[in-house]
């Protein structure tokens, strides 16, 4: 076939005024690349005499529009191109590929120009509108848009109130934390009402906080009889009148948290049922912060392996009712059981018996698929099939149109195409609400009669967000899937990728349950404080997969702090902090694992702590508030998972901690 055949056949000018260039097209899209080079595509709308004012991606002099078309579906980059309106004296014409196009730039740079026309793939925002005047960014390839809403708003065009913060941050992306309106049901029943939303914490998802009137450390004392003492919460927001408000927006998010702690001193907790909390749905529960709801009378000591309470006979340290003061908190993370709206306490009648509690705010979140895929880019195991739960099956003509119904389905992960077509040339497809990397590895089988199709995506695939920005320069801070252990036997996880800090070298960061200042007052025996770190990454399951990201980055570091009056840090062995393996360590912030006893000021030179006889300020143990603080960066040894302090039990002795994330960079 020689060039003006293949033209006649893969090429047309609409009178609209479309340019279409197509080679093996999937015809609906408007501008489609495969990874695979199977199919290439461009439907181009010409705006006469117009020009985008935009940086260059590349120049050619060429034949006219059909050969522009083909260099702009050839670079990647490009999304429009400008070309001259009239050829020069060869007959020849300037063809200027941008990386951006009417929609995204700004208003201005789109202009009038007696010299150029401007070529835009087009896309059906030329038909539908977003609502509320927000701006519309084309999905060239499923030949749809997007609206980009003005924070507060949500849906497909902006048209309605966002059921939550999360659906909030994900339709608008710039949107800062502050007091939003939300409709957690939708336009039902039940009145928007007013919450804040956290538009930084978890990642940047998005979080809406509830505040309540239960907030402040509270002291119980008094109350001896099993849930004497009674403390009703309610929750406090403009325009929430009622649970059901609550229960709607627990419902619309996949996350709810709320933290709670007690404090005692020869005060139970579950031991003789002396303590409980009720549910929303005014249930009795019987597990506290950092446990299950199957965890029957048990905090987070106990449920640790092993079990790490004060008394390992018991799931709970305030359960050794020693008359020494213990404290038992973490997070509730059973959504159906969130918010809390009643605290009972006992045993505080005799002498000596007291308590403390704190209940935190209402958290929820929503996590949106930001581990899936973008416009159909997948990867063929063939004669392999994952044999897991169909969510639809079709019959079709053939991959492409099994990419899109996958696309088309929310749930969608991958999908099993059948490897032959039947007697009229059609193949089975049927869509997975899975994939190889999420299912157990005995599903992913060998076929002959399937070929399995899973999402590629640099970011599911990568072992670090180093990794990730070395293969992606273009990449940006956001929500990723590693996996360190490249496809061995531990699963991938989400975590958050700066791809600003260290130079753009692309940080991975790790949250965890202990970040915030804390309180360190009344354990005056070494290490007899015990504080338990419990990282946060959704598919994280242990630490091993902390370990193995460790392993393939060059550096990691954690920030750790001490505040200390009247309160030693190693001197009389009070206060160290234990490595992943669980090991002792006892150098802080600024030093490393030689320098033994000491912080950031005993290893300089001089020695410039308060007190030069010791490798710590807080080792002058005077009284005053002082300060050891620094980086930890032996990497085999993050990170922390507990810390441990003692000498707070006197009058004027306290302290506080401060943990930061875990943060790895660089490629091993």
């Amino acid at each position: 076939m020689d060039k003006l055949e293949w033209i006649a056949k893969h090429v047309s000018l609409t009178s609209a005024g479309h340019l279409t260039v197509a080679v093996d097209a999937w015809m609906q899209s408007s501008l489609f690349r495969h990874q695979f080079g199977i199919l290439s595509f461009g439907s181009f709308t010409q705006d006469a005499n117009h020009q985008l004012v935009a940086t260059k991606l590349k120049s050619f002099v060429l034949n006219g529009p059909i050969d522009c078309t083909f260099k702009c579906i050839e670079e990647v980059q490009c999304l429009s191109f400008n070309l001259a309106a009239h050829p020069d004296s060869e007959g020849l014409y300037q063809c200027d590929l941008l990386a951006t196009d009417k929609f995204r730039a700004t208003s201005e740079a789109f202009q009038g120009s007696v010299t150029f026309h401007h070529y835009s793939p087009w896309s059906t925002f030329q038909q539908h509108h977003c609502q509320n005047n927000r701006i519309c960014i084309p999905d060239y390839e499923l030949n749809s848009f997007r609206c980009v809403c003005e924070p507060g708003f949500a849906a497909s065009h902006c048209e309605r109130k966002g059921k939550s913060c999360s659906e909030i941050k994900y339709y608008s992306p710039h949107a800062t934390s502050g007091s939003y309106v939300i409709d957690p049901d939708d336009e039902g029943s039940h009145k928007p009402f007013t919450v804040f939303c956290d538009m930084t914490d978890k990642n940047g998802v998005g979080v809406t906080v509830i505040s309540h009137d239960s907030e402040a450390r509270m002291h119980v004392k008094g109350h001896e009889s099993s849930g004497s003492y009674v403390r009703n919460v309610h929750y406090i927001a403009t325009g929430l009148t009622n649970i059901p408000q609550l229960a709607l927006l627990t419902d619309a998010s996949t996350h709810c948290e709320q933290f709670i702690k007690y404090e005692c001193r020869g005060s139970l907790i579950f031991r003789d049922d002396t303590t409980w909390w009720v549910s929303r749905t005014a249930a009795k529960m019987t597990y506290w912060g950092g446990a299950t709801p199957a965890d029957h009378n048990k905090c987070a000591c106990g449920v640790s392996s092993p079990n790490s309470c004060a008394n390992p006979a018991f799931g709970c340290n305030c359960d050794k009712n020693d008359g020494t003061w213990r404290e038992d908190s973490g997070l509730l993370t059973e959504k159906s059981h969130l918010p809390v709206i009643q605290l009972r306490f006992g045993d505080t009648g005799g002498s000596g018996e007291e308590g403390y509690h704190t209940l935190g705010k209402l958290n929820a979140l929503f996590h949106h698929r930001f581990d899936t895929f973008s416009y159909g880019n997948f990867t063929q195991d063939a004669e392999r099939q994952l044999a897991v739960t169909k969510l639809k099956s079709f019959v079709l003509d053939g991959p492409v149109n099994c990419v899109f119904r996958c696309i088309g389905e929310p749930q969608c992960l991958s999908f099993n195409l059948a490897a032959h077509p039947d007697s009229n040339g059609f193949y089975q497809c049927d869509l997975l609400a899975t994939d190889k990397y999420r299912a157990a590895a005995k599903d992913f089988q060998g076929n002959g009669a399937f070929h399995h199709y899973s999402p590629w995506d640099n970011r599911q695939r990568r072992k670090s967000c180093s990794e990730i920005k070395h293969y992606s320069p273009q990449a940006t801070s956001g929500s990723y899937v590693i996996d360190p252990d490249d496809e061995g036997s531990h699963k991938p996880f989400t975590v958050f990728c700066d791809m600003t800090d260290k130079n753009g070298v692309g940080v991975t960061i790790i949250s965890h349950d202990s970040e915030a200042r804390t309180r360190v007052k009344g354990y005056e025996e070494s290490g007899s404080y015990v504080r338990n770190v419990h990282y946060i990454a959704t598919g994280l399951t242990g630490l091993s997969q902390l370990a193995f990201l460790a392993d393939v980055s060059t550096h990691c570091e954690q920030f750790i702090k001490y505040e200390c009056s009247g309160t030693a840090l190693f001197r009389y062995n009070s206060g160290w902090w234990v490595s992943r393996t669980g090991a002792k360590m006892t150098y802080w912030g600024g030093a490393t694992p030689a320098d033994h006893n000491k912080c950031a000021c005993g290893v300089t030179s001089p020695n410039s702590c308060a007190s030069t006889a010791y490798g710590c300020n807080c080792d002058k143990n005077d009284g005053t508030f002082r300060e050891d603080s620094g980086l930890l960066k032996r990497k085999s040894h993050l990170p922390v998972i507990q810390l441990r302090f003692g000498d707070t039990g006197g009058n004027g002795e306290e302290g506080f901690h401060t943990l930061g994330k875990l943060k790895c960079y660089g490629m091993q």
